[in-house]
């Protein structure tokens, strides 16, 4: 009886904590030496945070590892899939990868989970955390947008390295606020969720990043088309939706037609390109370690002439960049966790029609439709993002 009532006493606190760690995922960037190690604040918060979980609810990690054995068993499988990339190909940087975009995030993925089993509370509070982290990325960004703060080509990329990325972390988030507004109890928490929706559809409009407007009117659509009885009003979602798509991209396909031979589409082809060849030449373990498409890229131009970009990241495909960071494994390993999840969560909906979970498997539809020409997962802030809303669809489905 002492033992629970101390843990009463603390959950205040550890509800702090985990409101604090995510509001603090949009400053993935700032990183502090500790002990001459390089580590990002958010890595360095999720890591307290695992800890602080751990101590609190040691005792039922086994339970909720049984409730879901079949997805956590493929995590982890895909977790240890890029350990051979690492004693093959060791860097400093594909160890800080490793740890900070797959290892962490995993693990305070499956501690919320244990948490929320014993706290149910927590699930609303990190998707309350989750809508005022939009709101205040939204807000920041148009202070960017007002100020004049946008890229050469009269995008919005506020804080973030690119558009896209800005784009990759409001799209989600999006349908996250949506569920807050159907879930809150006040009129002050859906006028709330109101307001973050304008303002980071604002944000997503001057990002004019086709790939994530699209992937948003998709799952929007599929999501109305579901729940509504009336399928003329998705109709008219559509369409207002198409001329959205229209406004928005109209710079983009002035720059294609005026010159196809170095628009964004003809790079990513030719990206994807030298990605499919280094791969078949590398097909099972990654060669080249963790995080490195970036030299492959570089090594593979004189292959490619005329190269359009002097420098690519990523292959802008997340089973691509897997493949080249793990090899076949960890993208079949992703590939199932990811079908599992999914099994899981849909499942549940045909059961119960909660909203809620519709709304989830909305978010999560949307990361995976950015995935086919982008990276949404391969960021510390995406990689979280991406756990956190496992977390709340392995909640919401009461599958733990």
């Amino acid at each position: 009886m002492k033992i629970q009532t101390n843990q009463n006493k603390i959950i205040p606190y550890m509800n702090v904590l985990i409101f604090i760690t995510i509001l603090s995922i949009p400053l993935y960037f700032l990183r502090l030496n500790i002990l001459s190690i390089s580590v990002s604040l958010l890595t360095l918060n999720l890591f307290i945070l695992s800890i602080t979980l751990f101590a609190i609810n040691y005792k039922n990690l086994l339970s909720t590892f049984r409730n879901n054995s079949i997805f956590w068993i493929l995590s982890l499988l895909f977790l240890l899939s890029f350990i051979p990339a690492l004693l093959i190909y060791p860097t400093i940087h594909g160890l800080g990868v490793f740890i900070e975009w797959i290892t962490i995030p995993i693990l305070a993925s499956f501690l919320l989970v244990t948490h929320t089993s014993k706290h149910p509370h927590t699930q609303i509070l990190i998707q309350n955390a989750l809508t005022v982290t939009l709101f205040f990325v939204s807000i920041i960004s148009l202070i960017y947008l007002f100020l004049g703060h946008i890229t050469f080509d009269e995008r919005l990329n506020a804080f973030y390295p690119s558009p896209n990325h800005l784009a990759m972390f409001v799209t989600p988030l999006i349908f996250i606020t949506i569920t807050t507004f159907f879930t809150s109890r006040t009129k002050y928490a859906k006028i709330f969720s109101i307001i973050t929706l304008i303002l980071a559809i604002i944000v997503l409009f001057y990002t004019n990043s086709f790939t994530s407007i699209i992937s948003l009117i998709i799952a929007l659509s599929i999501v109305i088309f579901i729940k509504s009885k009336k399928k003329i009003i998705l109709f008219f979602v559509v369409f207002i939706a198409m001329v959205f798509i229209i406004f928005t991209t109209y710079n983009k396909l002035s720059h294609l037609n005026q010159n196809f031979e170095r628009n964004s589409l003809i790079s990513r082809i030719e990206i994807w390109k030298v990605a499919s060849n280094h791969i078949q030449q590398n097909t099972l373990v990654s060669t080249n370690g963790i995080d490195t498409f970036q030299d492959i890229y570089i090594t593979a131009q004189p292959l490619y002439k005329p190269y359009l970009h002097w420098s690519a990241p990523t292959p802008h495909n997340l089973l691509l960049t897997l493949w080249i960071s793990g090899g076949f494994f960890t993208v079949l390993f992703f590939s199932l966790l990811c079908s599992r999840w999914f099994y899981i969560a849909s499942s549940s909906y045909v059961k119960t029609k909660n909203t809620t979970i519709l709304l989830y498997i909305a978010a999560f539809f949307v990361i995976l439709l950015t995935s086919l020409i982008d990276t949404p997962y391969w960021k510390n802030d995406l990689s979280i993002l991406f756990w956190l809303i496992i977390t709340s669809i392995l909640k919401a489905t009461k599958q733990i």
